[in-house]
């Protein structure tokens, strides 16, 4: 079963949730304990489009982030976070310059991004607070330099046997770029639930939305619903299933999209997957969830988001994991159908076809901590006026956490 990673921190569930019987006897002690750790961070993104250089992105900072010995089953979580984008790639400050700042690579900010108080009691454990979360439909990111994070108030618990639950409320959200951030005038609420019978994962999650001063419209509800099943062979199988849901008041573009994949694992650390995915709307969009990494559908690329525009998505998966390197090479076919055209797949209107690389490689032994990662690709795109339109996109990471 997955666990899901509750605190910026970076510790499971299970972690948490420690006894009272090792508990600090008095609060000093308990906060002279902090178990301290963080990372300093580089990160770059640059965005071509026709072969021109159009947007690029760069930050270097750190975070720094700690958790206090438990005190009869209280800790305290917190962390400060630190971006600085140099001069040289301030783009904007010159008239002439053609090429815009990317906004969530670089940033000139601090603040405090994790601030929490967490009760822990048997399989069961209460956050209230600041904190960063990562769930199919509320998920923060932790890629780039800053975090975007939550204030707000969830229960996690492991008290239904083989089933984790997480039932909360999000009252501010912070983005990466402060011009994002998003004050509910009333709660987002989330349940969410994934559960393991044998081979069988279910997970489930839905978020309700009230609030009429957000970024989205008032009554807005997200649904997801995903299934994995593992076929335990010479050549591991999983196939899964995947529904995500939207609706919102007076946005009839408003639609759901269905998934289905089926990965293969072989020899030397090698495999092989295929991912599908539909909008039910020819000009649908589905959200997704709320937080900078939202974006559960399984065709959701480098490039192209397959929860917009109605697209149709076929991808095609290689992926490599040994020795340090976990690597994924793809090629998707997208397609889009606008309103009155039937649905058939690479043969009407818009078409995109990406091809993409992600790679990472982690130090181990003196240089362990240390990790390079890059994110390369390429998309052609026929927007169906007989128009063709390139755009590569190229990234870079440089992280080390101590």
């Amino acid at each position: 079963m997955k666990l899901i990673k509750l605190s910026l921190v970076g510790i499971s569930l299970t972690g948490l949730l420690t006894s009272s019987a090792f508990s600090a006897n008095t609060l000093v002690e308990a906060i002279q304990n902090s178990e301290l750790d963080g990372v300093l961070k580089q990160v770059y993104r640059q965005k071509k489009e026709n072969g021109e250089r159009v947007k690029d992105g760069f930050s270097i900072g750190g975070r720094l982030e700690g958790t206090t010995e438990d005190f009869y089953g209280f800790t305290i979580n917190f962390g400060f976070q630190t971006s600085v984008t140099p001069d040289i790639f301030v783009h904007n400050t010159d008239e002439n310059s053609n090429v815009n700042i990317d906004n969530s690579m670089a940033q000139d900010r601090t603040n405090m991004h994790l601030l929490n108080l967490n009760y822990s009691f048997g399989d069961t454990e209460i956050t209230a607070g600041r904190f960063f979360i990562k769930t199919p439909l509320v998920k923060n990111r932790s890629s780039r330099v800053l975090k975007d994070f939550n204030d707000g108030m969830y229960l996690s618990t492991l008290i239904i046997p083989n089933t984790e639950l997480i039932i909360g409320g999000i009252k501010r959200w912070y983005g990466i770029d402060e011009d994002d951030d998003i004050d509910y005038d009333s709660p987002l609420y989330t349940i969410y639930l994934n559960s393991t019978f044998g081979p069988l994962d279910i997970t489930a999650q839905a978020n309700y939305n009230s609030s009429k001063k957000s970024a989205v419209e008032d009554k807005t509800k997200d649904y997801y619903l995903e299934a994995q099943y593992k076929i335990q062979s010479a050549l591991p199988i999983t196939l899964g299933a995947q529904f995500i849901g939207f609706s919102e008041v007076d946005n009839e573009d408003a639609a759901n999209s269905y998934g289905a994949m089926a990965k293969i694992k072989l020899p030397k650390g090698f495999g092989l997957a295929t991912h599908y995915t539909k909008i039910s709307k020819n000009n649908g969009e589905v959200r997704g969830g709320v937080g900078e990494s939202a974006d559960p559908n399984y065709n959701s690329m480098i490039i192209t988001d397959a929860n917009e525009k109605g697209y149709e998505a076929l991808r095609g998966t290689i992926y490599y994991k040994g020795f340090g390197f976990n690597a994924e090479l793809y090629y998707a076919n997208f397609n889009r159908h606008y309103e009155g055209k039937a649905s058939k797949m690479y043969k009407d209107n818009e078409k995109i076809k990406e091809i993409g690389l992600e790679a990472k490689y982690k130090f181990k032994g003196m240089f362990k901590g240390l990790s390079f990662e890059t994110k390369i690709a390429k998309a052609n795109k026929d927007v169906g006026d007989g128009t063709k339109e390139r755009e590569t996109q190229f990234r870079w990471y440089t992280q080390y956490k101590f």
